[in-house]
């Protein structure tokens, strides 16, 4: 059966996003963004079991993502991964 989407600009097809133009760019954003997200949660869990719970008046509790990067006190690795895209995108113009 063969059906016909007449309204819309896009939409998602077996995982892929098919516009009306063919336009792979809302799709590799969309890989991004998700990328990105799954290194923060990767960094997120790294941290979480170097610097363990947090012991607040005798209870056991795990950390919040705020209060484990004051704890860690550098930047997320998804900045630091941009800043070295940018310095060598310097390296090259």
């Amino acid at each position: 059966m063969i059906t016909r989407i007449t309204e819309g600009k896009e939409f998602k097809c077996l995982g892929t996003i098919l516009t009306e133009d063919n336009d792979i760019a809302t799709e590799i954003k969309q890989s991004r963004i998700m990328a990105n997200e799954m290194l923060q949660i990767f960094e997120r869990r790294i941290l979480r079991m170097i610097y363990g719970a947090i012991n607040d008046n005798g209870t056991w509790k795990t950390s919040y993502n705020n209060e484990l990067y004051t704890v860690y006190d550098e930047p997320d690795i998804v900045k630091l991964v941009k800043t070295g895209r940018l310095r060598w995108l310097e390296h090259l113009c």
